[in-house]
């Protein structure tokens, strides 16, 4: 594990990363790419020890970060990385599910063509969404 990881698993008490490129073998080779892109945005849940890596491009789908960018700029990781958008324990996430949520950085690029009725109505389909978190963070296609 780099100092990079080390550095976010440490200071946000994080257990897990997800990277967008699961099956991907050169993910390792390319995870602090991850970290220190300012065109990437890491998701801190601090309630379940999680960190979700997407493109600043897919978090634009969710009006939480739309509306958050328009009032304060979010901090980056190391000053220059990624923006990081930290759900914090005043957050309620007991309805949140973990492995649904592990799975983010595969599904969100799938949104835009999508929307709340053809995730509730095709649940086999998009069994990996989870829809109250989408709720939480505004997805626009509530």
């Amino acid at each position: 594990m780099d100092k990079n990881k080390i550095k976010l698993c440490k200071e946000y008490g994080i257990i897990r990363i997800i990277y967008p490129e699961r099956y991907d073998n050169t993910f390792m080779v390319y995870s602090d790419f991850h970290l220190m892109s300012p065109n990437m945005v890491i998701i801190i849940i601090k309630s379940m020890a999680l960190a979700l890596i997407i493109t600043k491009h897919d978090m634009q789908q969710f009006d939480y970060y739309n509306k958050m960018l328009n009032h304060e700029k979010f901090k980056r990781f190391n000053n220059i990385g990624a923006e990081l958008v930290i759900i914090d324990e005043k957050w309620d996430t007991s309805k949140w599910n973990y492995y649904s949520l592990t799975w983010l950085p595969y599904w969100v690029s799938e949104l835009p063509n999508l929307n709340i009725n053809i995730i509730k109505n095709q649940k086999e389909e998009y069994k990996h969404f989870d829809i109250n978190f989408l709720e939480a963070m505004s997805w626009r296609g509530l």
